[in-house]
């Protein structure tokens, strides 16, 4: 999937590799995909690709025939030596042309250890029938003195590594494009100790592409496996002023139906969660769903309880006092022959399903207020429901779903 930031020099990134710890083709994970992590870039007259990891392969096959027969030149970025960052590199295609040229730049020891991270799986016996030694590309090794300065140069692109949470280590890539950084965080475990520092690192990104490979419950089991939390991930690209969030590095058990579900969760986050004391300005005279209580009752639905009343108790502080009235006072339908009035009927059933909603997960005063307003809201526009074509050929699905709530 290509990203590309627009600009008078179009940066492009294209996820090939987007699965953490294994491979995981099949029909499940079609759309976002089941390769290991490599993520190619485009900026600057500079090829780079992020690891090595089976998402690699597809990569070369499309670098050879776009190139087709004319030299490559790229430069291989190597996070850390886990099995699904360097997995990919035996069966990348260009390193067995004679005109290609691969820089490899990681976090090792020295350079010939970073050459043996790739060596060693191409042993020519036990693990890949090919010796490393037989490839027939130029490639060369610049390891990163982790001790020392960070930066560095491929062409005229400004790259700097950051160390992450991550057991054995790994390493993170902030690329300097025209349309701003590009910020690679992969394989590095959230809310830890280091977490001021890394929110440094990634601090004003136009794209932030971060591990997210458990979710809220699994995290729970998981501390110390040095992987993200998808909630923890958007709470720190939330406070470091992040253009754009990409998940990846998804766990192998996570299907496409899974994901999109984790990414429902993460953009109402983004979108929501810091939210805070509304005014509740509705209806305007277009609702037909309360603006307000919709939002409540979104992140009714995705946070745990004691997160979600917290939340409510920042985003209507003053709601157990019964205000802001508007949100408890039905709104008055002056005309039902008119269609848009007739929408104010939607508005207060809405009302209804989302106080009743609210007040089932609330502790008291605020459970006693959203009560009587569910009842309130509903006794005003349910026997209205029919009468005028205006509002009976859809307010039954309104009123079900007010009558249904708990």
């Amino acid at each position: 999937m290509p990203h590309e930031l627009p600009g008078p020099f179009p940066t492009l990134v294209r996820f090939w590799g987007v699965r953490g710890s294994l491979p995981s083709p099949g029909p499940s994970t079609l759309r976002y995909g089941g390769n290991t992590t490599c993520i190619e870039v485009r900026t600057g007259g500079e090829l780079i690709v992020i690891d090595a990891g089976s998402g690699i392969r597809p990569l070369g096959t499309c670098l050879l025939q776009e190139h087709a027969g004319t030299p490559i030149a790229l430069t291989l970025l190597h996070s850390h030596a886990h099995w699904d960052h360097i997995q990919g590199f035996p069966f990348f295609a260009p390193a067995y042309v004679p005109t290609t040229r691969i820089r490899v730049v990681g976090g090792h020891a020295s350079a010939a250890d970073l050459r043996r991270v790739f060596a060693d799986q191409m042993d020519g016996q036990r693990w890949f029938p090919l010796p490393f030694d037989r490839l027939a590309a130029t490639i060369t090794f610049d390891h990163l003195d982790l001790a020392g300065d960070l930066r560095f140069r491929i062409g005229e692109v400004a790259v700097t590594a950051c160390p992450t949470n991550h057991p054995g280590g790994s390493l993170g890539f902030r690329i300097e494009t025209p349309q701003g950084a590009i910020v690679f965080l992969s394989d590095h475990e959230t809310a830890g100790p280091d977490e001021p520092r890394i929110r440094d690192f990634i601090a004003g990104a136009t794209l932030l592409i971060a591990d997210a490979q458990y979710d809220a419950t699994e995290i729970q089991a998981r501390r110390g496996w040095g992987h993200g939390c998808v909630d923890e991930v958007m709470a720190l690209a939330g406070s470091s002023d992040i253009g754009r969030v990409v998940l990846f590095h998804h766990d192998p058990s996570h299907d496409d139906t899974f994901l999109d579900q984790l990414v429902t969760q993460a953009k109402a986050r983004a979108w929501y969660l810091e939210d805070r004391d509304t005014q509740a300005w509705e209806p305007s005279g277009d609702d037909f769903l309360s603006p307000t209580l919709i939002e409540a009752e979104c992140l009714r639905r995705l946070l745990p309880a004691d997160e979600f009343r917290e939340w409510l108790a920042a985003f209507l502080p003053r709601a157990h006092l019964g205000e802001p009235k508007t949100l408890f006072t039905p709104a008055a339908v002056s005309d039902r022959t008119d269609g848009k009035i007739a929408h104010l009927d939607g508005l207060n059933l809405s009302r209804a399903w989302c106080w009743s909603q609210i007040a089932a997960v609330a502790g008291q005063p605020l459970a006693k207020a959203a009560g009587d307003a569910a009842e309130r809201h509903l006794a005003a526009a349910l026997p209205h429901v029919t009468g005028d074509y205006m509002g009976e050929h859809w307010l039954a699905s309104f009123a079900l779903l007010a009558l249904t709530a708990p």
